[in-house]
């Protein structure tokens, strides 16, 4: 699958409104941090990337979810490309407009 530029840029954009610039660094000590994580959606691709915290920006990636009109995959797997479909299974959380749900466990060995 392949994207458009425009639409890629026009979520990037949104991504970066609500959750500032891309390679935002949080600190790693709060439960619920996902470090390097992946803003995915399936219409537009790879659109952020950064550390999440799944619990202070739980309103704000359900407002990009909104915003965009669709739900919001977070990643951790940074390798992705703007042109890598992915496998929703290996996502950490997706948000909507309704809510944001986490689908595994997150905790990586450091």
């Amino acid at each position: 699958m392949f994207w458009n530029i425009e639409d890629i840029q026009y979520a990037s954009t949104e991504a970066q409104k609500l959750l500032g610039s891309n390679g935002r660094m949080i600190m790693l000590n709060a439960a619920k941090v996902v470090s390097s994580a992946v803003l995915y959606t399936q219409e537009h691709g790879k659109i952020w990337y950064g550390d999440i915290d799944l619990t202070e920006d739980k309103l704000v990636l359900e407002r990009l979810s909104a915003s965009l009109e669709m739900p919001v995959f977070v990643l951790v797997d940074t390798t992705l490309t703007d042109k890598t479909p992915i496998d929703v299974t290996d996502a950490v959380a997706v948000a909507t407009k309704q809510g944001l749900q986490i689908l595994r466990n997150h905790a990586r060995a450091v």
